[in-house]
């Protein structure tokens, strides 16, 4: 970590102020300072520039004393505490949406706390095809993703990761727990109707979701093994075109069992 800091000396006197400064009891690597010495004329101002670097420093508070000596009579010592303070660096990731439809976007915000703050990051997915080196990239997964980021400061890094769901792309395969899905009419006015063939059995939920992947509707239903129709109101929606999906909602598991674009006028 380096981390730079000023320190002002002003002279009042009527002639030049002359100053000398070291730190005590000895030098550490931890910290720098400069200018040591140097002259300061009448009402002039000078800055001692701290530079500080954590590299290598176990987790802890650090702290010295840089002692400035001057020819000021009034105060011919000056003693300014230098303090360190060495934390785990971390990471919250908060995206816009954790859940969206195929070819939607979402953006990973990302924000790191500790050390200082001159991160730099590599972002890396599971499964594999996604890499950036920006702090809150954008992306688009087909498939439920996770991404980690391995964020770097000097010798210390940390790591976090997210997951992505998308709608469509479940573990469960869709061909075998649902088949036949239709929705009609499509497109659709006050509302539509929804059948499909099912070896799920038990309760599910009806999504309409925007192209953002937003959920604008949720009807709770009842999945039955063999033929399924569920009518669903859409007079409430704009027009457009908007992913339906049909999830498991159990307590073991809440997956999409198929999904389809619908349009709405």
């Amino acid at each position: 970590m380096r981390k730079i800091i000023t320190a002002a000396v002003m002279t009042l006197l009527i002639s030049a102020l002359n100053y000398n400064a070291s730190f005590s009891p000895n030098a550490v690597s931890w910290v720098t300072a400069a200018p040591l010495s140097g002259q300061i004329q009448p009402g002039d101002t000078s800055q001692i520039i701290f530079n500080f670097n954590s590299a290598g420093l176990p987790i802890d508070n650090y702290y010295i004393d840089l002692i400035i000596s001057s020819n000021d009579p009034k105060i011919p010592e000056l003693d300014v505490l230098t303090m360190l303070h060495v934390q785990v660096l971390n990471i919250l990731i908060n995206p816009e949406q954790d859940s969206i439809c195929q070819g939607c976007f979402t953006q990973l915000i990302t924000s790191v706390f500790g050390c200082s703050e001159a991160y730099s990051f590599a972002w890396a997915s599971d499964p594999p095809g996604f890499s950036s080196t920006e702090k809150s990239p954008v992306v688009s997964p087909q498939v439920n993703t996770t991404y980690t980021v391995t964020v770097t400061d000097g010798n210390y890094s940390s790591q976090k990761s997210v997951e992505i769901k998308v709608y469509g792309s479940s573990g469960i395969k869709e061909d075998r727990l649902v088949s036949n899905l239709s929705v009609f009419p499509n497109p659709c006015d006050e509302a539509c109707v929804i059948k499909f063939r099912s070896e799920y059995l038990g309760d599910g939920l009806i999504n309409i979701i925007d192209l953002t992947g937003a959920v604008l509707k949720t009807t709770p239903v009842i999945i039955i093994k063999g033929l399924n129709e569920f009518t669903i109101r859409t007079d409430n929606i704009d027009a457009g075109a908007y992913l339906l999906t049909l999830e498991a909602d159990d307590k073991s598991k809440h997956s999409v069992l198929i999904s389809a674009k619908i349009f709405i006028r």
